[in-house]
Parts: structure tokens; C-alpha cells; sequence
């Protein structure tokens, strides 16, 4: 069985991924799990995953979480596709994106294959919202402010990775202005005023922690952890 999920709305399709795979473990509870990224890829162990099974007859339930951003990956996989729709074992695939070659090798063999786009409120466009808003809010430590534009950024079709990068850069504008003038944070006069104004309202540990847990939240929901957007609002209400 080969089902793949992509599309710009990451939360949604790896909802729908781990909901596919919580109940094929449910229907295969001695099935073994793995879960494949770029970086644990190895061909031959795939291989097996497609060719084999388990001790004792195990069959294996394979999560392919964002392998075909690497383009010999995607190259590789597409020309075992079919094999992959006549193996015993079960594979999950969650992309961001599918070109339509890759698209048309599973459509074959795939059980599933679903887009999840980011839905548009038709009264905004993104264009509109201005996420410099965010790091004011953030600055402030407005949290309510912070927590409402969260939810307006999202509305309005903004990624999570967008607002985590800009809550992230007023972070580290913050820091700089905090250890120094203008000239040796390498901040322009400007930001440099006004990160400077809003660090005096932080301890330094506590930005040093903001940083280092807007990292962690980048990073986990990348690996499925966490829910990138209510990560950021968590964030926002524990100001």
C-alpha cells in the first residue's frame, strides 16, 4: 500500500499522514515502524523495506517524511514505484511538493494521493498583512496583541515558517542591540532604537531562550513533533 501527501498546508497533510499510519498500526500491530528522512536515507535498507519482510513474518510500515526534496532520491523512487504498490509492507510518503512526474509514477500504485493547500480567507491577501507587526508585538511583550496577529497572519494565508522566521530575526535584533551600539551589531540606526527599547523589557536569559525555543519549534515540527502554528501561539501566550 503507497499513500503520499503534499502540499503547502504541512499541517494538515502530516495530520493526514499520522492518521493513515496510527490506524495501520492499529489493523497491524506487530508491524515494524520506520521513519525515513533525507538525512536516515540509505538505499539499500529501503530496498529491503520493499523486497522483505521482518522476523517472524512482520511486515513493515515505512513513513517517508520529505525524502524527495533530495532529486536522486526522487529519481530513484519513482522508478521503483511500481514495485513499491506490489510489496506487503505499507509506505507513507508527506511531501511539501509532488512535480507531475513523480505525481503520474504513483498514481498508479498509490492507494491515496492528496493535496492539502493553505486556504486564502478571499477578503485578504497575504500582501496585506504586515508581519513586522508580529515582532513589535513580540518586542512589547504584548502577548495578546502577539496571539491575535498569529491568528490573522494564519488567516490570511501566511506559513508558519514566515512568522517563525520574523519572530526568530526580532530575537536576534534584540540580542545584537542589547551587547552594543548600532555599529558593532551591524543593525541599521533605526532597528537597532527600537531593539534596543524593546530588549530592556527582556532579561537576557530570557531571549536567549526565546531563540533557542523558536529553534527547537522550527525543528520539531519539521520532524512531526509538533504543530508549527500552535507551537507559535503557545509561544505567544507564555510571554
Amino acid at each position: 500500500m503507497v499513500y503520499l501527501f503534499y502540499g503547502s498546508d504541512t499541517d494538515k497533510a502530516r495530520a493526514r499522514a499520522r492518521g493513515v499510519i496510527d490506524v495501520m498500526k492499529k489493523k497491524r500491530p506487530e508491524a515494524e515502524f520506520f521513519r525515513v528522512t533525507t538525512s536516515s536515507w540509505d538505499t539499500a535498507t529501503v530496498e529491503q523495506f520493499i523486497e522483505g519482510q521482518g522476523l517472524f513474518e512482520r511486515k513493515f510500515i515505512v513513513f517517508f517524511d520529505g525524502v524527495l526534496e533530495q532529486v536522486e532520491v526522487k529519481e530513484w523512487l519513482a522508478q521503483r514505484a511500481q514495485e513499491f504498490s506490489k510489496s506487503e509492507n505499507a509506505f507513507v510518503f508527506l511531501e511539501r511538493s509532488a512535480d507531475a512526474t513523480t505525481l503520474k509514477k504513483f498514481e498508479k500504485s498509490a492507494q491515496e494521493i492528496k493535496k492539502f493547500e493553505t486556504e486564502k480567507s478571499p477578503r485578504f491577501a497575504k500582501g496585506e498583512f504586515n508581519t513586522f507587526a508580529l515582532a513589535d508585538a513580540l518586542g512589547t511583550k504584548d502577548k495578546k496583541r502577539l496571539w491575535s496577529l498569529l491568528a490573522e497572519a494564519f488567516m490570511r494565508g501566511v506559513t508558519p515558517e514566515e512568522v517563525g522566521g520574523v519572530l526568530f530575526w526580532q530575537v536576534k535584533a534584540m540580542l545584537a542591540a542589547s551587547g552594543g551600539g548600532a555599529a558593532d551589531s551591524g543593525l541599521k540606526l533605526f532597528v537597532h532604537s527600537k531593539s534596543f527599547r524593546y530588549a530592556t523589557g527582556f532579561k537576557h536569559n530570557e531571549l536567549v531562550a526565546l531563540s533557542r525555543n523558536l529553534i527547537s519549534i522550527y525543528h520539531d515540527s519539521h520532524r512531526g513533533l509538533r504543530d508549527f502554528s500552535s507551537a507559535l501561539e503557545r509561544l505567544a501566550l507564555s510571554l
